[in-house]
């Protein structure tokens, strides 16, 4: 969860400016509405990635199509049976 959450921070820190998040946001399926109340926020990106609006734009799919690693499942498949 950690990982997934420090990911979305990163994503939410490179698109800097207000605009460009509530483009992103929208693209990635969240309502105008939303987009914009977040986009707009003046929270950190931390606090910002714990937030609906990030979490339902961002969700595991989505994170998992863009190349992260379920630390998990790579566990499961190279640790010896026990």
């Amino acid at each position: 969860k950690w990982l997934r959450r420090r990911v979305r921070a990163c994503y939410w820190s490179s698109w800097r400016l207000p605009r460009t998040r509530i483009r992103k946001l929208q693209q990635l399926g969240v309502r105008p509405e939303e987009a914009s109340s977040h986009g707009h926020s003046r929270k950190g990106p931390w606090r910002m990635s714990k937030t609906r609006a990030v979490q339902t734009g961002m969700p595991v799919t989505w994170l998992t199509q863009r190349g992260l690693l379920s630390l998990e499942e790579l566990w499961t498949r190279f640790a010896p049976k026990r």
